[in-house]
């Protein structure tokens, strides 16, 4: 399982990124939101992405 993070980055504005029960980052936000509340929409709709993935199997080297 994973665990959301919210948090606030050096310039005040908010960030999330999923981590691992292993403490591994799965995905971050790769843009800033200006509330909590905003970050927190944009991290749900990304779990539930990764969420459906993790029934695929992982892509394998050619």
């Amino acid at each position: 399982m994973y665990k959301l993070d919210i948090f606030k980055d050096w310039s005040g504005d908010y960030r999330w990124r999923l981590v691992s029960d292993g403490g591994h980052v799965l995905v971050t936000s790769g843009d800033r939101f200006s509330t909590r509340e905003l970050a927190r929409s944009a991290a749900t709709e990304a779990s539930a992405t990764v969420a459906r993935m993790g029934s695929l199997e992982p892509a394998r080297a050619a």
